[in-house]
């Protein structure tokens, strides 16, 4: 019954009406699918190795897939998108590190963070941020760095409530100071008059253009006629769609004024001269099922893809019962320490031999081996060569891609028990197959 009413509804669609000719009709086609796979599995096609091996390949292909988009990308979509509803006024307290600083100097400024947050309470952060902030820009301000949305920030400072959060940058201590609705994104266009050379001149030509349009003049052919942006004046001044933190504060403070599609702003100033906006549409609130494909191509190319890998891998490893095998690590290390060239260009895996079987550790029913870890160095230049560049934490860093590689080899085999619907996908692919045999 689940089998039969699974693939109606994926058939029929927003059709699935349950009439009974509906079901009669689609139940005698279904019934003679089955007894066509029924009879590629009496002869033996479903054993075939050709078949074994087509089937096995899109599992691994399909599950691969379905695991990452299910797990990770689904989950880290869904965030954004709720984020976004907000905008977020941010403070913070920077202590800079450099991807040139040893370790030593690396703990000293994890350390001063740490001291600077002992101080903190929430009516001093500005005071301290003054005092402490290695942020030239927002010291000065009290550490603020204005609103924000989701996917502007890095994924830990947009998650961070009251944690010393480290990024590329150092360590930052976080202060949310005010939560608004968002803003959203208005699509807009824009007359320029530059005054660098004639400030009472443009002035005069800014005012003269503004009241051609409030007396109902077309603003693309004004824009194309008389603006002095040249980017955007070919397109009748189009700017496209603008959300916060793109232009200066000024400039995105006139866009958000503009509460009407088709409303102009008066004549403002800026650094590059004179301006008139008008508003083009505007989205505040959009459906899930309209940005989740943006959203999706976004977080793709952004670092919180690989920390909720990296959360996922250890969810993994703590249902799989993952062990390491310590002994066997430090005589790994110990013997690419006495090459002496690990940590450089020259080095070459060693050849085969009885160690390089060993395993480094399991996860499930799968073992990572010495074998694969010298596979991965030997093509992971970037986790050789990465900071704090010691043979004990390259070993580390090569370790922690095999878990993760491991780690989703061993969910997938995990996928038709815990997900009704890839079993049931799975279950169409191999009775298609079937299908495309018996009728050879």
């Amino acid at each position: 019954m689940s089998e039969f009413k699974h693939i109606y509804n994926k058939t029929n669609g927003e059709k699935a009406e349950y009439s009974e000719d509906s079901l009669k009709e689609y139940l005698d086609l279904y019934i003679n699918f089955k007894l066509q796979v029924a009879e590629g599995e009496a002869t033996g096609l479903d054993e075939k190795p050709s078949v074994r091996s087509e089937q096995n390949r899109y599992k691994r292909q399909l599950a691969s897939t379905y695991l990452i988009d299910r797990e990770i990308t689904e989950k880290l979509v869904r965030e954004a998108y709720e984020r976004s509803k907000e905008d977020r006024r941010i403070s913070h307290i920077l202590v800079a590190t450099n991807d040139g600083m040893n370790e030593q100097a690396l703990r000293q400024a994890y350390e001063r963070a740490q001291n600077i947050k002992k101080q903190l309470t929430a009516q001093n952060f500005g005071q301290l941020a003054k005092q402490y902030s290695d942020d030239q820009y927002s010291k000065n301000n009290g550490g603020a760095l204005g609103f924000y949305t989701a996917l502007q920030l890095p994924y830990n400072l947009e998650t961070a409530v009251s944690d010393i959060v480290n990024t590329k940058y150092g360590y930052h201590l976080i202060q949310v100071t005010a939560v608004r609705a968002a803003k959203g994104s208005v699509k807009v266009s824009h007359v320029l008059i530059r005054n660098r050379k004639d400030p009472e001149g443009a002035k005069t030509k800014i005012d003269s253009l503004h009241k051609v349009l409030m007396d109902g003049g077309n603003f693309e052919e004004v824009a194309s006629t008389n603006s002095q942006d040249n980017v955007t004046k070919n397109r009748g001044g189009q700017l496209g769609w603008i959300s916060i933190n793109q232009y200066a504060q000024a400039f995105e403070e006139q866009i958000f004024a503009l509460k009407q599609d088709g409303n102009l702003s008066k004549p403002f100033k800026t650094k590059a001269g004179w301006h008139i906006l008008k508003r083009q549409q505007a989205i505040q609130n959009p459906r899930y099922q309209d940005v989740k494909t943006e959203i999706t191509n976004t977080i793709k190319r952004k670092p919180r893809f690989e920390l909720i890998q990296s959360t996922m891998d250890e969810d993994i490893k703590k249902e799989s019962n993952f062990t390491e095998n310590t002994a066997n690590k430090e005589t790994l290390i110990d013997s690419l320490k006495s090459q002496g060239t690990f940590l450089t260009y020259r080095w070459r895996a060693s050849k085969e031999d009885d160690f390089s079987g060993q395993p480094l550790f399991n996860i499930g029913n799968l073992q990572g081996t010495v074998r694969e870890f010298m596979v991965l160095a030997q093509r992971g230049q970037k986790e050789r060569f990465a900071q704090p560049k010691t043979v004990e934490a390259a070993v580390d860093r090569i370790l922690k891609k095999l878990v993760t590689q491991k780690a989703m080899a061993y969910e997938e085999t995990q996928l038709e028990k815990r997900y009704p619907e890839f079993k049931a996908l799975m279950r169409e692919y191999d009775e298609g197959i079937l299908l495309f045999e018996v009728k050879k």
